[in-house]
């Protein structure tokens, strides 16, 4: 059947790679219902002409089975992870044996988050040889726990994946802007980017604080699992205090904040002025000081959990700093100033988002 043969087709048949790269769909015009004209049409010229160039309507549900078969848009959305990262396609079925359970790339956050707690310990306090190294081990593991993350989200690029979106940025196709956007405003690489460039540097203060956050979630999540499979009686006994911990990585019923990222917004806050305060000594990096605030600045401007929790974390900064200003005129005019400046820059982020 012409239908069943359409759905089943394999769209990164060159042919239709080849083809579709030389299209351009206007802006103005609807993307996803073009791109499935434009998908019809190809396939009946290409590979079977007896498919109809109109998809066949879906029939109405049957009101007898609503009540057995709620539909899917009544489902409740589940929160994002506390790690900052897009939440991926839940798992068919839960993990039913500890080999399945441990199994999964779940463990290899876990171990990374384990390396990276223990190395922010041992830099605030140096039990175990140099702060400074153990300051750079955690920024390698937090560089390669966002790395992973990013590929998960978004998949493993190829070479050619790569140039047909860069070359259809180039042609102003809306479909390879939207990917291109969604990878840089993508949290996991920022932070990627970031600890790449901390651990260039050296140590800043605060910088392990909002990752060593996200880990403690990913440790206690990893570990009421694990537990529960393997040491009944003592996934009993620490559960209670694993579930604190990820309460605070979920959002809160009455207000919709989640803890953990409004923490994690006000520590990146924290970096920046670490960051600005290192202009004055010989560590300065003014390079450092412009990425991590047009990270923070695409942050503020983002339209998802993380942009509604720098604003809130911005908002809170504000009013502490201007009570605090407002005794002194001429710092309060000074800080008003640059608050103004500020406002018109996360505008002007704001209209390119």
């Amino acid at each position: 059947m012409a239908e069943a043969g359409f759905a089943a087709f394999d769209w990164s048949d060159d042919r239709w790679t080849s083809y579709i790269n030389n299209i351009t769909i206007p802006a103005n015009k609807p993307y996803e219902a073009t791109m499935q004209k434009l998908k019809r049409k190809w396939y009946k010229k290409n590979v079977d002409d007896s498919l109809e160039l109109e998809a066949a309507s879906t029939p109405a549900p049957d009101p007898a089975n609503d009540s057995e078969q709620p539909p899917a848009a009544a489902e409740e959305p589940k929160p994002k992870p506390a790690d900052g990262s897009t939440a991926p396609p839940p798992a068919a079925t839960t993990p039913s044996s500890l080999k399945e359970f441990v199994m999964r790339k779940d463990s290899v956050y876990f171990l990374m988050s384990l390396w990276l707690l223990f190395n922010t310990v041992a830099y605030l306090i140096p039990f175990f040889g140099s702060s400074s190294q153990a300051y750079h081990r955690a920024c390698n593991a937090a560089f390669l726990k966002s790395f992973m993350k990013l590929f998960q989200t978004h998949g493993t690029p190829s070479p050619s994946g790569i140039w047909r979106t860069i070359k259809g940025v180039m042609n102003k196709e809306y479909q390879a802007a939207m990917t291109m956007q969604s990878i840089v405003n993508d949290k996991n690489m920022h932070n990627a980017f970031l600890y790449f460039m901390f651990n260039a540097a050296p140590p800043i203060p605060f910088a392990l604080f909002p990752v060593t956050l996200t880990s403690l979630y990913t440790i206690a999540s990893y570990l009421s699992g694990f537990l529960a499979l393997s040491i009944p009686p003592a996934h009993r006994l620490l559960d209670p205090q694993f579930q604190k911990i990820i309460a605070r990585g979920k959002p809160n019923p009455s207000t919709g904040v989640t803890d953990i990222f409004y923490w994690v917004a006000c520590l990146e806050f924290a970096v920046l002025a670490a960051l600005i305060l290192q202009l004055f000594t010989p560590a300065r990096s003014f390079m450092l000081v412009l990425v991590f605030a047009q990270f923070l600045l695409i942050r503020y401007t983002s339209k998802g959990a993380s942009g509604v929790h720098t604003r809130l974390a911005a908002g809170q900064i504000d009013a502490r700093v201007s009570s605090l200003t407002s005794k002194v005129a001429v710092v309060d005019k000074v800080y008003c100033l640059v608050k103004a400046q500020l406002t018109k820059l996360t505008r002007t982020g704001s209209i390119h988002n």
